[in-house]
């Protein structure tokens, strides 16, 4: 027990409450009592509050295990629509995570790069706000383009040619007239690819608020799996 950081002030406050259990128990004090002695002392009821107070489960720990237990499920998630995506009798889906903060968007940014590396897939991050259709196709193929119809040629064969998963944040908050037009051209590739017998090995995310697909839904929703625990997940 490391008793040196206690002040005089402590110790003269720990006799006054030390003076008054005494008086109130009989003499001698039985363990049990002398707990209760020392830990009204303390500044609680009884033993079994301070106990209960140490046992009780830090809050920092049970946040950690909470978004531990989120991870592994957007790693079986993850992992259930890439595999689903390789048999022909499928429709070939992308991937919607729907955030409602952008606390929620930086957090889902770290889960979805730690779920990738534990499903050991290659991916890359594309930042899509305030840029331009022109802007992201460069910064998904890390190229440059006279058109936007280059890039997004580019893009496409990207998704039909390679194993890099793409993952575009803030899709919604694009500097471009037609948002939806663009993201629906992007998944109509994964989606369409079976007609070409051609089954990609790559794929998007997206990470973005649940506003923007619920406006978009009729649009673009029937070609996306969502995560979340009110949200469809393909059997």
């Amino acid at each position: 027990m490391n008793l040196k950081n206690i002040t005089l002030d402590d110790v003269k406050v720990l006799s006054k409450r030390l003076c008054e259990n005494v008086n109130k128990e009989q003499l001698p004090l039985t363990h049990s009592k002398a707990l209760n002695v020392i830990s009204s002392m303390l500044g609680y009821r009884n033993y079994n509050t301070l106990r209960a107070q140490h046992t009780a489960p830090d809050p920092a720990e049970l946040i950690d295990e909470k978004q531990n237990k989120s991870n592994e499920k957007l790693v079986s998630f993850l992992s259930h629509v890439f595999t689903l995506n390789t048999q022909f009798q499928t429709n070939m889906q992308c991937v919607y995570l729907p955030a409602f903060s952008e606390s929620q968007i930086e957090l889902l940014e770290k889960s979805t790069s730690e779920a990738l590396n534990i499903l050991n897939r290659n991916f890359v991050f594309v930042d899509a706000r305030d840029k331009s259709a022109l802007a992201i196709c460069e910064s998904i193929t890390n190229s440059s383009f006279r058109t936007v119809h280059h890039g997004f040629t580019a893009v496409k064969e990207m998704i039909m040619n390679t194993d890099i998963i793409i993952i575009l944040i803030g899709i919604s908050k694009a500097n471009m007239a037609r948002k939806e037009g663009f993201t629906r051209g992007l998944i109509k590739t994964i989606d369409d690819a079976h007609f070409k017998n051609v089954i990609p090995e790559s794929n998007i995310i997206f990470i973005d608020y649940a506003s923007f697909l619920e406006k978009n839904w009729d649009y673009i929703g029937p070609y996306l799996s969502v995560f979340g625990r009110s949200y469809y997940m393909p059997s």
